[in-house]
């Protein structure tokens, strides 16, 4: 890591950090000072072959999700779910889905599954809509509030998907962003040490995601972008 300060103002002081890898970071302010502190995140470490992912394939069941004509969101999460449980699987991994059928889960049992088989990540799969057909593209990853190691990984994920597949960047962000308290099926992970994300692979209601993420091909270029976020995130491998 490189620190190299960019303000010659005393009163004013920015410093730019050249980190050769992700990281997770804390902000504490205090009376006369900025005190930032700078770790390897939760699970990082040693081999993307040594650890457990649960993929939680959002949806199913009744809860059909976003829908499109005859498409629904719970039927193309399971796709991208069984993609990416595949792309795991090549590497070494070992996988979980929450579902692997058309069924009801609850939110809070979706990252149950995750805590009680000893998952090292959660990964929930969904994809998002909103109110305007056509009016919005692109992906979207969610973290929980301002948890630090969560963070991290959403923003591996999310710059190994948007690199993968070319999509539009629609950031990664709190969960807060939608809800005062961030996203149940995140919520329970908190401060559990097990670091998850959701992360929105393109909007049904526009024409050119939906038909995206109908594309086989497609689905498999976001299932190696996660990979390629994950690898990063545990290894340090720059996303290529």
């Amino acid at each position: 890591m490189k620190i190299a300060q960019v303000s010659r103002n005393p009163a004013r002081v920015r410093l730019s950090l050249d980190l050769t890898r992700i990281v997770a970071y804390d902000v504490k302010v205090e009376s006369q000072s900025v005190v930032l502190s700078v770790r390897l995140p939760s699970k990082a470490g040693g081999s993307l072959s040594e650890k457990l992912v649960v993929i939680d394939p959002g949806h199913g069941g009744r809860e059909k999700g976003a829908c499109s004509g005859n498409v629904f969101e719970k039927d193309v999460n399971l796709r991208i779910a069984r993609e990416l449980a595949a792309a795991l699987e090549r590497q070494g991994v070992r996988t979980r889905l929450t579902r692997d059928n058309d069924q009801v889960i609850g939110l809070a049992a979706r990252s149950e599954i995750a805590l009680n088989n000893g998952a090292d990540f959660f990964i929930s799969i969904h994809c998002n809509s909103n109110g305007s057909p056509n009016s919005v593209s692109g992906i979207e990853t969610y973290y929980h509030l301002y948890e630090p190691s969560p963070r991290a990984l959403a923003f591996a994920l999310h710059q190994g998907v948007c690199a993968y597949t070319g999509m539009c960047d629609r950031k990664a962000r709190s969960d807060r962003s939608l809800y005062s308290s961030g996203l149940a099926v995140l919520r329970r992970l908190a401060g559990s040490g097990l670091p998850g994300v959701l992360v929105e692979c393109g909007y049904l209601n526009h024409a050119s995601d939906r038909a995206r993420l109908l594309n086989a091909e497609y689905r498999r270029k976001l299932a190696e972008g996660i990979v390629a976020g994950l690898k990063a995130y545990v290894e340090g491998t720059p996303i290529r």
